[in-house]
């Protein structure tokens, strides 16, 4: 388990380097290389099937969190360094929804035990792979990039603080589907239909403050929108803006619909 979920996949070629040396001065050095990366993360107490198809799945089995561990301040004189490369992925999942297409990763990250932890220039590349919610085509086309980083923390204290330590530049872009899909991603009373738009998305903190404005932005050529026996069709243009202020993030909305019907 790890961030609240269970994993599995496949890794078509995998390569970990470990620097002997190092171990001499407390220090563990992982450099770890995959591709033809395959993986699906699952809430443990789910309980809507995603029908996952995957090359040779491992079985998932619901398990309790693992306890508390006890606190090994021996291990505060080791540091952890791993770099990780991933190239040539080819399908992400996340409960219901899974992105098919190629995708690659690359970051580094250390760790004094018990001490601090820190992650330096993460980035993962989405690019132009579809996004399906059970069988339904919700993004045709999706491409995205975000990097990430996080100024060391000290694991056992972190707080409100940690925020201002985390950089993030984050962009994405993609068309738009078959609506229906929001039927079975949110599980609304409300009914959708329509195809045809795009989307973006964009934003960047760094260290825990708005540098550049924020944006989303999606364009739908028709949208049908039903709730008690009525329904609602047009044409939507929407655009949001997150922008920084003396007062704090100021967030404007605009909206359109045209060729609209009730």
């Amino acid at each position: 388990q790890f961030t609240g979920l269970e994993y599995q996949g496949q890794i078509d070629r995998l390569r970990i380097d470990v620097g002997l040396v190092a171990l001499l001065h407390h220090r563990v050095a992982l450099d770890i290389h995959a591709s033809g990366v395959a993986l699906q993360g699952k809430p443990p107490a789910a309980k809507r099937s995603v029908d996952p198809t995957i090359d040779a799945p491992v079985p998932l089995h619901t398990v309790a969190a693992p306890p508390v561990p006890v606190v090994d301040e021996s291990l505060a004189t080791w540091t952890i360094g791993v770099k990780l490369e991933v190239a040539d992925g080819r399908e992400l999942w996340v409960d219901g929804a899974r992105y098919d297409g190629p995708f690659a990763a690359k970051g580094s990250a250390h760790t004094t035990p018990n001490r601090s932890f820190d992650i330096h220039d993460f980035v993962l590349e989405l690019e132009g792979g579809r996004v399906l919610v059970g069988p339904k085509i919700a993004a045709p086309r999706l491409f995205a990039r975000a990097s990430v980083k996080l100024d060391p923390v000290d694991p056992r204290a972190v707080d409100v603080g940690a925020f201002e330590r985390l950089s993030v530049d984050a962009k994405v872009a993609g068309t738009l589907g078959d609506m229906r899909f929001m039927q079975d991603l949110a599980k609304l009373p409300i009914l959708f239909a329509g195809d045809g738009g795009s989307f973006a998305v964009g934003g960047h903190l760094v260290h825990g403050q708005l540098v550049t404005p924020g944006f989303a932005r999606v364009s739908n050529h028709g949208l049908w929108v039903g709730f008690a026996g009525t329904g609602v069709a047009g044409a939507v243009e929407a655009e949001a803006r997150l922008e920084a202020s003396p007062e704090g993030p100021c967030a404007k909305l605009t909206a359109a619909v045209t060729r609209g019907e009730v």
